[in-house]
Order: C-alpha cells, then sequence, then structure tokens
C-alpha cells in the first residue's frame, strides 16, 4: 500500500515529507528531487537541515516542535540551497504510527516574489542584527532594552513593551521603549501592571498566536481601564504576541501603533523575534537563580562570604566606612534545648532585624551564628547613632551581641577592621554572659 503522500510524485511542486522526531528525510517527489539534485534513493535518511538548507543543526526556528495535527501552517522563507523563495505550507500526519511533517513548496509569481524577497532580505538583516545585539550586550538587561528600541525604530512603531508574571497572577510591565510626544530618551521602565481584561485573547495566545488590534476605540468603549492605562500612550492600534515558554505563556510583547500597511511583515518578524525574546528572559533567570546560589546564604537570605570577598576585590574604600559584627547570643543552648529548628528560626529573626535597619544588601552571613554589616559612605556621628539604635531594638537586645567600629579612610586590609569589629563584638558578649552569671564558652 503506497504512503498518501506518495500520490504527489508527479505534480510540478516541491512535497517533501519529514520525520519530526529524528529529521530524516521519509519522501521527495520527482520535482523536489530535480530541485534539489537528489536520486530517487539517495535523499533517504539524510537529515533535512543538511540537504535542504545545507546546515549541520536543525534551523534555528525549526517548526517541527509547534505544528499540529491536522493544522496547515503557512509562510514564505528564501531556500538557500534554490536561492529561491518559495511559499510554504507545512502539516503534520501520521502514518504507521509515526509522526511526518509534510512540506510543500510553491513557486510564486515574479511580482509576488519580488515584494516577499525584498521583505525576506530585509526581515533577515533585522534579526541578524538583533543577534549581534546579544554579542555586544553586556548582560541579558541591556539586551532586551536594546532590542525594544530596535524594534520600535526600525519598525517604526511608537511603543514596544515586555510583560511577565508575577507572583499575583498577573501580567506587569518589565522592559519597554517609548518614543513620541513624550521624546522620552533610551529604554523607559514600564511599572504598570498589563490588565487582563483580555479574556477572548488568551485562546489565541496560548496557541502561540499573536493577536492585533487594528482599532482600540472599539477596545475602550467596552473597558475604561485599559483606556486610562494605555491611551497615555496614545495607543490607536496594538500587536500582542505570546513569550512561550515549556509550552505555556511566559510573558508578552506588546507593539503599539504598528504602520497599517506593515502589520503583516511585523507579524511574520516578531513571531521569529519572539522566540529569541523568550530565550534572553529564561538565560536571564538562570543566571539570577545561579548569582542567588552563588551570593547569598540559603538560611537567611543574607549575602554570604563569597558576595564578601567580591565586594570587598572591588570596592577600594577610599572613603569613610563603618562596620559592625554581631554574634547570635544562646544559639547553643536553643539548638541543645529547643532542637535545631528553633535555633533556625532564631538565626533568621536576627538577621531579618538587621535587614529591617541596614537593608538587605547591607548584611553578610559570616558562619553560623556571626552577622557582618557593611556601611560605606556613612558619617561617625550617624553611624554610632545607628549602631546604639540596632543595640535597643527589642528582638536583638539580648539575642545579638554587637561588636561596631568606624574610620574616615579604609584601610588597605579590609579583615583589619572586621578583626577590629569582631574583638569589639566579643568583648560585648562577655560582658552579656558576665551580666547573667554565666561562662562564655568558645
Amino acid at each position: 500500500m503506497k504512503a498518501p503522500w506518495e500520490y504527489l510524485e508527479n505534480i510540478n511542486e516541491i512535497v517533501i515529507v519529514i520525520n519530526i522526531n529524528t529529521y530524516e528525510i521519509a519522501y521527495m517527489n520527482r520535482y523536489a528531487r530535480e530541485k534539489f539534485k537528489a536520486s530517487e534513493t539517495d535523499y533517504k535518511a539524510k537529515k533535512c537541515y543538511t540537504l535542504l538548507q545545507g546546515l549541520k543543526a536543525p534551523c534555528l526556528f525549526c517548526q517541527n516542535d509547534s505544528l499540529d495535527a491536522r493544522e496547515v501552517d503557512e509562510t514564505v522563507c528564501r531556500n538557500p540551497i534554490l536561492g529561491e523563495s518559495l511559499r510554504i505550507k507545512t502539516v503534520v500526519m501520521e502514518y504507521e504510527d509515526q509522526k511526518f511533517r509534510a512540506v510543500i513548496g510553491l513557486k510564486m509569481k515574479e511580482p509576488e516574489c519580488d515584494i516577499e524577497d525584498s521583505f525576506l532580505i530585509y526581515q533577515e538583516t533585522m534579526l541578524n542584527e538583533c543577534l549581534m545585539l546579544g554579542c555586544f550586550a553586556s548582560n541579558e538587561e541591556d539586551l532586551l532594552s536594546g532590542m525594544l528600541e530596535y524594534i520600535c525604530v526600525h519598525l517604526e512603531c511608537t511603543g514596544c513593551f515586555i510583560y511577565e508574571p508575577g507572583n499575583d497572577g498577573n501580567f506587569h510591565g518589565t522592559y519597554g521603549w517609548f518614543q513620541g510626544e513624550r521624546n522620552l530618551p533610551g529604554p523607559v521602565p514600564v511599572e504598570q501592571e498589563m490588565i487582563q481584561e483580555l479574556s477572548s485573547w488568551y485562546g489565541m495566545l496560548r496557541h502561540n498566536e499573536p493577536v492585533v488590534l487594528r482599532d482600540m476605540e472599539k477596545v475602550y468603549r467596552k473597558n475604561e481601564e485599559i483606556a486610562e492605562y494605555l491611551k497615555p500612550y496614545d495607543v490607536k492600534s496594538l500587536i500582542v504576541f505570546p513569550l512561550m515558554r515549556d509550552g505555556d505563556m511566559g510573558g508578552l510583547l506588546r507593539i503599539d501603533n504598528p504602520p497599517e500597511n506593515k502589520i503583516t511583515q511585523i507579524v511574520h518578524f516578531c513571531k521569529l523575534l519572539c522566540h529569541f525574546i523568550s530565550a534572553t528572559l529564561y538565560r536571564r533567570d538562570m543566571v539570577n537563580t545561579l548569582k542567588q546560589i552563588s551570593y547569598y546564604d540559603q538560611l537567611t537570605g543574607a549575602k554570604n562570604r563569597y558576595a564578601l570577598s567580591e565586594f570587598t576585590a572591588s570596592e577600594k574604600f577610599a572613603d569613610r566606612v563603618g562596620i559592625l559584627f554581631g554574634d547570635v547570643n544562646g544559639l547553643k543552648h536553643v539548638n541543645d534545648t529547643l532542637g535545631h529548628e528553633c535555633g533556625d528560626q532564631l538565626i533568621q529573626g536576627v538577621c531579618q532585624s538587621l535587614m529591617n535597619i541596614f537593608g538587605r544588601n547591607a548584611v553578610y552571613r559570616m558562619g553560623g551564628d556571626e552577622f557582618l554589616v557593611i556601611c560605606p559612605g556613612v558619617e561617625r556621628e550617624e553611624f554610632e547613632k545607628i549602631v546604639a539604635q540596632t543595640k535597643a531594638v527589642p528582638e536583638l537586645m539580648n539575642d545579638l551581641s554587637i561588636g561596631a567600629v568606624w574610620r574616615d579612610i579604609g584601610p588597605k586590609d579590609f579583615m583589619e577592621m572586621v578583626n577590629e569589629a569582631d574583638e569589639c563584638m566579643y568583648e560585648e558578649k562577655r560582658k552579656f554572659h558576665r551580666n547573667r552569671g554565666e561562662i562564655l564558652e568558645y
């Protein structure tokens, strides 16, 4: 019994069938074999990206994982092997318990080809330039802001924004760039949240399809909240793209006032670019996670010794600086009598009190029950006042022994100040235990 695609052997259009799981070519009709100079047998089991694209790995924007069964996808692309632009129709088929991607390449009329070729070249140039931004950006934050600015300028839109889901279930603006009457310089952070009225949009967005709104006045009449949010940006038309992650919607890309005569091209271009934006957001999250693990103590959230080493290596301390060294009182007794979980709670409570006073970035956990606080640039009187207030905090009066040192010129050996503060702390600790009639155990 013939496979269903074999009945297309003699049509004068390209027909190619690819195994979705292996990327291997299962079938090429006569016309396709002639175009790609392949015999009836030597194409079989060859990788599609090698024979059809001249690549050593799957195409950057391969559709294998995004196509649904019985759903026809249509796009225009330029094949580098043929040097021609083709209108591509793709459908997923199942045959003998395997999934295949059937591709039909249709020849384009000359006028259509000229228009499409011109846009494809322009689109390829823009994609390459966006990818080049990644080579020069110092971090993911700069790369995302740079891409939004690039989109606005080159696609002639007035604004471009990225939204990401927050813990409250809403989408919040995290990156944005706006050009218009306000003439805002450079990337502008977006602090307002995206209003989730758009229940009718979600079906399309969750299926990785953009929403195009050519007349926002109709939307404004139905929803005053959206009007209040978007009208300050003078939004008359809008395109919203999903930023997919692991098959779910991990964010949104919003483009304001795209030129009417370029909406189709912008949709094609940004659908490709959204893959890169999603990958950049994922890479940013991974970097932040690694930083959190590397620089922060997992029990308390305070910075750790590695973060302190990084800070002291980069900080010249050419200005005044104050250091507070603290040691938790009675931790061993709590661990022995109430258990280590209660001991951990004691450590967490002391650390949180210090963070409330000095801020999260100033507090370092030096060891099991020791904390260091660094206050660069603080005046002596101000530092002494803060230390006195810290010693008077009810949660810390009995739970933390404190030593403090201030200098107007930072020492060459930063640890000299730390050791001095440590000695002051132990003197306070001896007084604490003497007043309680206890012997200090080291």
